[in-house]
């Protein structure tokens, strides 16, 4: 009787485990892209959608421009051969801050909006 009881128990528990690991896997389906794709990007995003260039420094009216070319679809090699595709990404923003002779550049993305098509 102890076995038949054991047994029901795991078997119950099985089932209530599995239940919740695919609604733990659908959840992160759904919640991933955002989590992902959503904001300011690290390196490592940046290197994975084929890298980017930088064009060559030119003086305007109030300082300096740094052309950047990057795509964040990961459709082009630009540094690099992209391991990431985007089709639904945009380039939302960048900014730059400058430190001395240091230059830091944020991207950050943003789902393509239904107006931009």
């Amino acid at each position: 009787m102890k076995n038949d009881q054991y047994f029901a128990f795991a078997s119950k528990s099985s089932e209530i485990f599995g239940a919740n690991l695919t609604m733990y896997i659908a959840a992160l389906l759904l919640i991933l892209p955002m989590v992902a794709f959503g904001g300011e990007q690290p390196w490592a995003f940046v290197q994975s959608i084929g890298g980017l260039t930088l064009g060559a420094p030119t003086r305007i009216a109030h300082g300096w421009a740094l052309p950047v070319n990057v795509n964040v679809s990961g459709l082009e090699a630009l540094t690099r051969k992209p391991t990431m595709l985007n089709s639904a990404l945009i380039c939302d923003s960048t900014n730059v801050a400058v430190n001395g002779n240091l230059i830091y550049l944020t991207i950050s993305t943003a789902s393509t909006r239904s107006d931009a098509l």
